[in-house]
């Protein structure tokens, strides 16, 4: 199932979602043209639907879950920004990354001010868990930006590790969006802790499908370079995987990549050619599957509804993109 069929239950909300980041942009005119760059470059909105869908599950109305699903995407779409700054990345989403347009001055300061501004929404719930579970989620992903950043290059990275820099980084606003839906339909406690756990378990799914299409993709698919992350020296789950074969030659291949911060000594083609015969592309997938399976079955404890299904339907998109 496509994603534009997949969000039609919220069409309009994901509409008002648009119009308000519209009118943010308008509204800020010594910004204007850097924010209608920014915005240009369109995502999936995964988080904002997640919330969406949570909250017409549970029948609340308004414009509160409106402005709820702009500050998550505005968090989102600044985590991008800081980390293509990070990494010094080429492209994002097809285009020049923003950095290479206005420097990284400039550029980092954007992002702060789409984190000010996510914070001016969530404020406007006046809900204190609501801007706790946010609030959260954004020092969780810088922990998890560190952590990475701390890991670069490290050879001997355990799964364990990946797994916790993941949570952090990507799957905590996955669970942050989940559980704002369940916060703004007075949820039960099992609720929660059922949608975080939703939440959690897409985030850390669409992590692992990423790190395999970051791989076997073409840069046409991707948007941006493939094996960028190999180059940029951060062990992915199906490199951590071939390390652990402990095999020389696939060690020393890894490390000449790190080393060189280019595909020189080994070309990009030889590495996927690694990943793919020697099962890490399917590990990766396994795993990735694994928890898109206990997402939906986390969704269990809540009354059968359209958007339940919807959510079900995400989780399957989310985890079978291009397979």
């Amino acid at each position: 199932m496509e994603l534009s069929e997949i969000y039609k239950p919220i069409k309009k909300e994901l509409e008002e979602v648009e119009h308000l980041i519209s009118k943010i942009t308008e509204n800020s005119p010594s910004l204007r043209e850097e924010l209608k760059t920014i915005f240009s470059a369109k995502g999936k909105r995964i988080r904002p639907a997640l919330l969406l869908f949570i909250a017409k599950h549970y029948g609340v109305k308004g414009e509160i879950p409106i402005w709820l699903a702009v500050a998550v995407e505005l968090l989102h779409t600044a985590s991008l920004i800081h980390d293509d700054v990070v990494d010094n990345a080429t492209l994002r989403r097809g285009k020049p990354s923003f950095h290479k347009f206005w420097g990284s001055d400039l550029t980092v300061l954007l992002g702060d001010y789409l984190y000010v501004k996510a914070v001016h929404l969530v404020l406007k719930s006046a809900n204190p868990y609501i801007i706790r579970a946010l609030s959260k989620s954004a020092s969780k992903m810088v922990e998890g930006e560190i952590e990475e950043i701390k890991k670069r290059g490290d050879l001997d990275l355990k799964i364990e590790e990946y797994f916790s820099i993941l949570e952090k980084k990507t799957a905590s606003l996955f669970a942050a969006s989940a559980e704002i839906g369940g916060l703004l339909g007075n949820a039960s406690e099992a609720e929660l802790k059922a949608l975080k756990n939703f939440g959690n378990n897409i985030g850390i799914s669409f992590q692992l499908i990423d790190d395999l299409l970051d791989i076997i993709s073409t840069e046409a698919e991707l948007g941006k370079p493939t094996l960028s992350d190999l180059k940029e020296k951060k062990p992915t789950l199906p490199f951590i995987y071939l390390l652990r074969k402990d095999k020389k030659n696939i060690k020393e291949k890894i490390r000449w990549v790190f080393e060189d911060g280019d595909f020189i000594r080994v070309k990009k083609e030889e590495m996927v050619k690694l990943v793919l015969n020697n099962g890490a592309k399917d590990f990766t997938l396994r795993k990735a599957k694994h928890f898109t399976k206990k997402a939906i079955e986390s969704l269990k404890i809540l009354e059968p509804s359209p958007f339940v299904e919807s959510l079900n339907n995400l989780a399957r998109y989310i985890v079978s993109r291009r397979w």
